[in-house]
């Protein structure tokens, strides 16, 4: 996901940290999907599957989830 930053210079690109599942600790639980404010987790197949361009990478999922399968990328 690209984040604009405006300064007083003019714009520049940032990537913001997107969140990454390890998909061996996922455990399917959906913890994540229920507390994301952004609605950027699903579960797939019993894993949780990251919309990049939805996740504000705030990583509130992260802190939630009990098997630590969720880490901030970036």
């Amino acid at each position: 996901m690209q984040q604009r930053i405006r300064e007083l210079e003019g714009e520049r690109e940032v990537n913001a940290p997107v969140v990454r599942v390890d998909v061996e600790k996922c455990s399917g639980c959906g913890s994540c999907v229920d507390i994301c404010p952004n609605d950027a987790i699903e579960l797939v197949e019993g894993r949780a599957v990251i919309a990049a361009e939805a996740c504000a990478g705030c990583g509130v999922c992260v802190d939630e989830c009990p098997n630590e399968a969720l880490a901030l990328n970036g």
